[in-house]
């Protein structure tokens, strides 16, 4: 599916939902192209955003990531850059638990509706 996903983005220059092609996108969003991600629209939800980067992911351009960034708002987005981390290393990295779950645990705790 991933390698899908990037043939897609690649043709279209765009990042959209999944292209089923033009009978089923007719019937899942009323088009026969699939609509476009609406990253702006996200904006207007003050929740706090975390962002993760690595240097060698080969999916998500520093560009494309940019774009993203811009998109959202700043006072609720944060970026976190991991330097040598590919696209999958956060799932299969062998120092993930030290250097992303630890993190997330922290964002996890300090935005918890209830009290550890």
């Amino acid at each position: 599916m991933l390698n899908l996903f990037r043939v897609q983005f690649a043709r279209s220059r765009s990042f959209r939902k999944f292209d089923h092609g033009a009978k089923r996108n007719n019937e899942l969003y009323g088009s026969h192209e699939p609509p476009l991600y609406n990253f702006a629209e996200l904006k207007k939800f003050k929740f706090p955003k975390y962002l993760f980067r690595g240097t060698k992911d080969s999916v998500v351009s520093e560009r494309d990531f940019q774009i993203l960034v811009d998109s959202l708002d700043r006072d609720t987005t944060f970026d976190h850059h991991l330097p040598e981390y590919a696209h999958l290393d956060y799932v299969w990295g062998v120092n993930s638990d030290v250097i992303l779950y630890h993190k997330l645990g922290d964002i996890l705790t300090e935005h918890s509706p209830i009290s550890p």
